[in-house]
């Protein structure tokens, strides 16, 4: 049978076949793996007639093509092509490139493989594609393409190295993915190495993404992760573990070797579980201005939740401008920083020109998530440079937990609306506290609260300002519009909560601080209002004033008639006895008449004195009614909009 299949195989080649060639029709025979002791030559036209031959299709079936360690020389063309069986490869050379667009596969397996490029366009593949410690280079097409390919398995990448020559192209990238449709997981797991990124842009994965410790090296131009229009059912996980002498404070860590050089964009997407962006390093060159966003999710609509955890950035911003997400967004531990620019044009003079521009673009760039719609808890610790802006205008949160202490930059924060607002930065204000929890529990010394337990100590143990109206003023500070309806916000949100005395004095606050934005005239203007009637939200301010000033009146009016500085009023007039309290009374509330304003007078020695305090306590009663007045039609206006 081997020599019927020696001579079909030299018939259809058109070549004698070589002594390894041999071996592995013999082993194909057998239905065991072709392994060499050495690298042995084998060329791809009889590949290509083993596993497309329906006279080996039988012999293949079974156990598949497996190939340990050989040469293959020439182009494996296999475009168009039918494949039933399984493919192994082990410790394969291939000379020349492997072409597959349009064929239909089984399972396609490369194990510590040197190719310099997989054209898998259009391919059908039915099985599982692996590959595990690959080594190859590509032209502008990139080193693995699967553009438009449709895997019924999972592709699975690990310890692989992709190597891409200088492209102009859209997708010139180490590996394309776009448009391709895996019906199970995509796997990029440790140990891989990529020139130019990964692009699976409008691709359909029906199970999850796993990118671990990704390494993307050469030109920062291009993002490093692109997934924008892909629709994932399952969830989204980009992360990679710090190496144990790298720290986050020691500064940018090198290219190519502990970091990702270039932005992770997942534009209009769409995740049917979770977002999990965790221990990343994303470093910009702080000169490049077309790329202000490291990690950006503009439009992305996710089932879950988006966690982005242990993350730094340099030179670049993080944008969730507009997404969707029905559970929480949590960023703990962001850090968003900038290297210093003249320190990095100094040592590089040639390459680097921070242009007016270019410093203003960048000025710009911090965190923004604006017009977003968060279902649950939007968890925010990030540690952002003075400069830099956040941006969470027209956002909807379930739960807003912050932590003010890292607040320290431009806010714009309009018309954010949530349903529930905690603060965490308070415990972490007291540091006697917490030292004395650690001694009562016999905790670490390096113990922190956790968020849970800084949220019950900041509701239950401290009596801080349960307001936010720290944080509620950043978005009051210089260069952004006035907010009121922020304040309103937090007020309904406090509500809620069963804070009814510190919802109320966050409507204080919104009258206060509005007068201090429209300027010295309304501040002025809005001082009896805050007085007398707490801004419309105390009127029984004015209840408080007016019994106050009665008892000091009836008792300066008193002293003068009993001095005789204030006199009976010599006319035709109602004559009733002189009370000091209701003439006190009478005086200061201009709409109620007692008879005794107008039945007595301050005449005589001392009656300037008295004189000028009465049309003091005159003008002051005519006030707190003007006061009460606007108050009570604030309520009513109050009233209607609920």
């Amino acid at each position: 049978m081997q020599s019927d299949l020696v001579r079909v195989a030299e018939q259809h080649c058109g070549f004698k076949l070589s002594d390894a060639e041999h071996v592995l029709l013999a082993a194909l025979a057998a239905g065991q793996p072709a392994s060499f002791a050495q690298e042995e030559r084998l060329r791809a036209t009889l590949l290509r007639w083993i596993l497309t031959s329906e006279q080996t299709r039988k012999l293949t079936a079974e156990s598949g093509l497996r190939i340990d360690r050989a040469v293959v020389a020439e182009n494996l063309d296999l475009r168009g092509t039918s494949i039933a069986c399984n493919a192994r490869f082990r410790r394969v050379r291939f000379e020349d490139d492997i072409f597959l667009s349009l064929a239909r596969l089984q399972s396609l397996i490369f194990e510590a493989c040197t190719l310099k490029r997989v054209d898998m366009q259009d391919a059908r593949l039915d099985g599982t594609f692996v590959l595990e410690e690959y080594e190859g280079e590509g032209n502008s097409l990139g080193a693995l393409s699967l553009r438009d390919a449709k895997i019924s398995g999972n592709v699975d990448i690990r310890y692989s190295t992709f190597r891409s020559h200088e492209g102009t192209g859209e997708h010139d990238g180490g590996l394309d993915l776009v448009r391709a449709t895996i019906e199970g997981s995509l796997f990029i797991t440790p140990g891989n190495t990529i020139a130019k990124g990964v692009d699976a842009s409008s691709s359909r994965i029906e199970g999850s993404v796993l990118v671990v410790d990704l390494d993307v090296i050469g030109s920062p131009s291009r993002p490093a992760l692109i997934f924008n229009e892909s629709k994932v059912k399952g969830s989204l996980v980009i992360c990679r573990s710090l190496p144990k002498d790298q720290k986050k404070e020691d500064g940018p860590p090198v290219p190519g070797r502990t970091s990702i050089g270039a932005p992770v964009v997942v534009n209009h997407a769409h995740v049917g579980g979770n977002i999990d962006l965790v221990g990343l390093y994303v470093r910009c060159p702080a000169s490049t201005a077309e790329l202000p966003w490291g990690i950006d999710l503009l439009g992305t609509h996710v089932d879950g939740s988006i966690w982005l955890n242990h993350a730094v950035v340099w030179n670049a911003g993080a944008r969730l401008s507009h997404v969707r997400v029905g559970g929480s967004v949590e960023c703990d531990d962001l850090l968003l920083m900038r290297e210093d620019r003249a320190q990095e044009s100094e040592a590089q003079p040639a390459t680097i020109a921070a242009t007016s521009e270019t410093v203003e673009r960048r000025e710009r760039v911090g965190f923004q998530m604006d017009s977003a719609m968060v279902g649950q808890n939007f968890v925010w610790r990030v540690i952002l440079p003075d400069a830099e802006l956040v941006n969470l205008a027209g956002s909807k949160f379930g739960t807003f937990l912050y932590a003010s202490s890292y607040w320290r930059h431009r806010s714009n924060l309009q018309a954010v609306t949530f349903e529930r607002l905690f603060s965490t930065s308070y415990p972490f204000r007291w540091p006697r506290l917490v030292s004395f929890v650690r001694r009562v529990f016999r905790l670490p010394t390096d113990w922190r609260p956790k968020l849970g337990i800084a949220i019950w100590m900041y509701d239950r143990v401290f009596a801080g300002d349960r307001t936010h109206l720290g944080w509620l003023r950043t978005a009051s500070r210089k260069d952004w519009e006035f907010d009121e309806g922020l304040y309103d916000s937090v007020a309904a949100t406090l509500t809620r909560q069963g804070q009814r005395r510190d919802a109320k004095r966050v409507h204080i606050a919104r009258v206060n601080d509005a007068n201090v934005a429209r300027g010295w005239l309304a501040v002025v203007l809005g001082v009896p209002y805050r007085i007398f009637v707490g801004n419309g939200y105390r009127p029984y301010r004015a209840v408080v004033w007016a019994l106050g000033l009665i008892a000091l009146g009836s008792v300066v009016f008193g002293r003068a008639y009993t001095d005789g500085t204030l006199v009976k009023v010599d006319a035709d007039a109602v004559s009733q006895p002189f009370h000091a309290v209701m003439y006190s009374a009478d005086t200061l509330l201009p709409i109620i008449d007692l008879h005794q304003e107008t039945s007595f007078e301050a005449s005589g020695p001392g009656s300037d004195a008295v004189r000028a305090y009465l049309w003091a306590q005159i003008i002051i009663g005519w006030i707190i009614a003007t006061t009460l007045g606007a108050a009570a039609a604030n309520f009513v206006r109050r009233v209607d909009s609920a």
